[in-house]
């Protein structure tokens, strides 16, 4: 039987493309026949042709006998041979195991992993090019779930993964460490932006969600990885998703203090709450704030342990998240849940620098909370004072701040004489 046959042309154009060699043959009988090329054996004259040999010094195709050999499994020695051969990325050792010839998918170590497993992650493409050609398993996991695509997808070796991706290996497969978490989430989640585009080009879904209920959007935004949150948002993916606890990837992007991530989720049409406004404030993300209150997030609101805006902004330390709010009209004299003031707030957590920029705004520095104590006494209250409640009090001094009962009273009765 006639396998293949080639006129001068073709052998001239086939020395061009592969070479002249008998291995060249090989390659070309693998396109047209589709069988492995380690399977082939060519034979002139009951002689077996080396793969170097020339092509050229004998007549084509009646002296040369095409036969298929039937693959084996690896023993030990060759298993222990072809993952060495996988770690020193020696591709030659690869290609000499598998003209045994030995079915790729026999070997495999404690983990479970087959030798493009173990490839994928760690060896160059020339070692998995030939695995791919021997008809390696695309989709086979090791024992804790992950496979080919993911482990190079996760180290974004991205020359393997395109390899993988285009013998048509399932961009979803694999979910490793016992964390449900498949390839794109992965990819996503570490800010690998160039393997997120090349996973979601070949299918990945973009639904898929960890244990947790975290998307890949989700993990995207939590890092703060604008470009591969950028990719994602292109694709459709559901912007609003929440986990199990109901965090959204705004709330995520916003806990992390991504602020270009939390402007390209609600430019994206991310909904919100006003009293997620009090996150950023009490972490002292202020560009995160301003993001906010660009769209439209009320300065009035409590979150549910009863902070407002300005008292989580006095706790935090900084000014410029109080420069923020202030500019976008919120009150000076904002209470939380408790009935302390921002002044009040600020000088019982001893930051210096916002009690000075509040003062210098002109905020009563006499503000009694709704108990009745002023900022000073509140101090003087406490059992422990640091350096910089010693500090806040002479600032207090320094602005007119009454600082003892006895001109309180003084003063209360002044007020309410005729």
């Amino acid at each position: 039987e006639i396998v293949a046959s080639l006129g001068a042309e073709e052998r001239a154009a086939l020395a061009t493309e592969f070479g002249s060699s008998v291995g060249a043959l090989k390659e070309l009988l693998q396109l047209r026949l589709g069988t492995p090329r380690f399977r082939i054996r060519l034979l002139c004259k009951g002689c077996l042709l080396e793969n170097d040999e020339c092509m050229f010094a004998w007549d084509f195709p009646k002296d040369v006998q095409v036969v298929f050999v039937p693959m084996r499994a690896a023993t030990e020695e060759e298993r222990g041979q072809m993952f060495h051969a996988i770690r020193t990325s020696s591709s030659n050792q690869v290609e000499a195991l598998l003209h045994a010839p030995l079915d790729p998918d026999s070997v495999s170590n404690q983990l479970g992993q087959t030798a493009l497993i173990h490839a994928a992650p760690a060896s160059s493409a020339a070692c998995v090019r030939p695995l791919l050609e021997a008809r390696a398993g695309l989709d086979k996991t090791d024992r804790l779930g992950g496979s080919a695509v993911l482990y190079a997808a996760d180290r974004a070796h991205v020359e393997v993964l395109q390899l993988l991706l285009e013998a048509r290996a399932d961009a979803n497969n694999g979910e490793t460490h016992r964390k449900n978490r498949p390839p794109l989430l992965h990819a996503s989640g570490s800010g690998k932006a160039e393997v997120v585009q090349m996973l979601l080009q070949a299918g990945a879904d973009r639904t898929k969600v960890n244990r947790r209920g975290q998307s890949a959007l989700w993990c995207a935004a939590a890092g703060g990885h604008l470009n591969t949150l950028q990719l994602l948002l292109d694709a459709r993916s559901e912007v609003d998703q929440a986990d199990v606890d109901g965090t959204t990837p705004l709330t995520a992007a916003v806990s992390g203090g991504h602020a270009q991530v939390v402007s390209a989720l609600l430019i994206a049409g991310a909904r919100f709450e006003s009293s997620l406004l009090v996150t950023p404030c009490h972490q002292g993300f202020a560009e995160v704030a301003a993001e906010l209150l660009a769209a439209r997030c009320a300065t009035d609101c409590l979150n549910e342990n009863g902070h407002s805006p300005m008292t989580a902004a006095c706790l935090s330390g900084k000014p410029e998240v109080l420069k923020v709010l202030l500019a976008a009209g919120a009150s000076r004299d904002d209470f939380d849940r408790w009935g302390n003031s921002p002044l009040s707030t600020a000088c019982k957590a001893g930051h210096v620098e916002v009690v000075r920029y509040l003062l210098e705004s002109n905020v009563d520095p006499d503000l009694l909370d709704r108990s009745g104590v002023a900022p000073y006494r509140k101090i003087s209250n406490l059992w422990r004072k640091t350096e910089g409640h010693l500090i806040i009090q002479r600032l207090l001094r320094d602005a007119g701040a009454i600082t003892s009962k006895r001109q309180r009273s003084c003063l209360a009765r002044a007020n309410t004489s005729p």
